[in-house]
Order: C-alpha cells, then structure tokens, then sequence
C-alpha cells in the first residue's frame, strides 16, 4: 500500500480537525461549564455537575429545552468532527482526493455551525447569571475549549478549500522519513494544545487542574520532537555518503524542543509554587 503525502495547507487541515476533536470530547466529557465559586466550588457541564470540595459528581435529573439543544448540537459537532478526522487521514491513503478534500471541508464547516449553536444558546441562556453580581459565576474550560475547537473547524475547512490540488506521492520515501512526518505533526498539535491551555489560565482564578495537563503536553511534545529530530539526524548521516549540512527547519525543531522543555519546568514550578 503507498502512502501519499497531501499539499501542506491539507496537512495542517488534518492537524487542527485532530486538535479541534480532542478539544470538542473534553468539553463535551468535562464538567467545567460554569464555575460557581464561594464557600464551595461547583462545576456545571452540559451532562453532569461536580461539587468538587465534596469529591462528588452527578448526572441531571432533570434538563430545560435548551440545555438539551446544547447537548445534541454538541455531540452533533463531537461527531461530524471526528468524521473529519477520518477523512483528513484517508487522504494519506489515497492518491485522488479531490472530491475526498471537498466533502472533509464541507464537513469541518457543519461541524463549526453546530459548535456555533451550540455555544451561542448556551451563552445566551447563562449571560444574565455569569454577568449577576450576586454570584460569583464564571465560564470555564469546557465553555471556551468549545469554542477553540469551532475556530479550529472552521480553519480546518478553509485549509481544505485551498489544499484541493492533486496530492503527491513519496516515490521513494522511507520508513524513517515518514515516521519523521508523523512525529513532526503530533509535536505541532501537542505544542498547540499547551499554548491553549495555558492562554486558558488567563481566564481562571485557580488554574491548578489546568497546570497538570499543560505540563504534560509539553514535557510529551519534548519527547515528540526529541524522536522526530533524533530519527532524522541519526538516519540522515547514515544514509548518505557525505554528512548533510541541515537547514533551518532541523534547528528550529530542535529550538522547538528546547522551549517545550523549559515550558514543562517552568509550569511544574508554578504548580508546586502555587500549593
């Protein structure tokens, strides 16, 4: 079976349908909706509420009209961008993917207008309790991981519009050079979704469950990039006969690296700082 490598503005479609579906299931799993914080710190989400000074987590027992809108419309989007995923992989399985390209930008544009609904009723029915100053209410992770994952979406589709030109194939590509492709692309999402994560701690007052998984993707991208890199210059100088002089590409990946692993420290720090 060969693989195929798509033009660039398709692989970069790929990698934020793939981002934008992490995103999208844990707002969709999550609990952190609303944020009501006081004597105790109660976290609503679109099918399950937590009391989290009490450890507890419970189903709803009764749901509004549009709270249900919000959970269909969710797992609506859950679904059209996971098919985006599919068909963002197939095109690494195909040489032909002109209508392949079409139908994945048609659906990464449904699934951006149901994130759309589906945050914009729940903003709208929850605006007057977020904005009463008798309460102190917020919006939490779930509510804007949403949301990022509607802008993903939506470029997503765009990348697809403009990567529909015929693909090329790697001829005489080798095991290593592709697992150097994959590695390079699993880097670039984890790094964007630590940037995510932790533009989100500008948003909340404890950001100690944010800092846990923040630090994990980047101590996990550092290990990424640490094998893309590795993989490529230990095979690099054995397959050729003279020793390769590397361009830019090759040490920003590793200065990628490098600030991945200082991100790791410094958000380990600020963990351990905070307690």
């Amino acid at each position: 079976m060969h693989l195929h490598r798509p033009k660039q503005p398709v692989c970069v479609a790929i990698g934020c349908s793939g981002v934008a579906l992490v995103f999208q299931l844990v707002a969709v799993a999550g609990t952190g909706w609303l944020m009501f914080k006081g004597d105790y710190l109660l976290e609503q989400g679109l099918f399950r509420a937590c009391a989290r000074s009490q450890n507890i987590c419970s189903a709803y027992d009764y749901v509004k009209n549009w709270a249900k809108a919000c959970q269909a419309f969710s797992i609506l989007a859950l679904g059209t961008t996971f098919c985006s995923c599919v068909l963002g992989i197939l095109h690494i399985l195909r040489e032909e993917t002109q209508a392949l390209t079409r139908l994945a930008a048609g659906v990464n544009a449904i699934a951006a207008v149901y994130i759309a609904v589906e945050v914009g009723v729940f903003a709208g029915e929850t605006m007057d309790l977020v904005t009463n100053t008798t309460f102190t209410v917020s919006y939490g992770y779930g509510f804007y991981l949403s949301i990022v994952a509607g802008v993903l979406s939506v470029a997503a589709a765009l990348f697809y519009i403009v990567g529909r030109a015929p693909v090329r194939q790697f001829t005489d590509a080798t095991d290593y050079w592709l697992a150097c492709q994959v590695f390079s692309l699993l880097g670039e999402g984890t790094i964007f979704a630590s940037f995510v994560i932790g533009v989100l701690h500008l948003f909340r007052e404890d950001t100690t469950r944010l800092t846990v998984p923040v630090t994990a993707l980047s101590a996990v991208s550092v290990a990424i990039l640490v094998v893309e890199v590795g993989v490529f210059a230990g095979k690099t100088s054995a397959v050729y006969a003279i020793t390769p002089t590397y361009g830019y590409g090759f040490y920003l990946s590793i200065a990628a690296a490098v600030l991945s692993l200082v991100s790791t420290i410094l958000h380990a720090v600020g963990r351990f700082a905070s307690q």
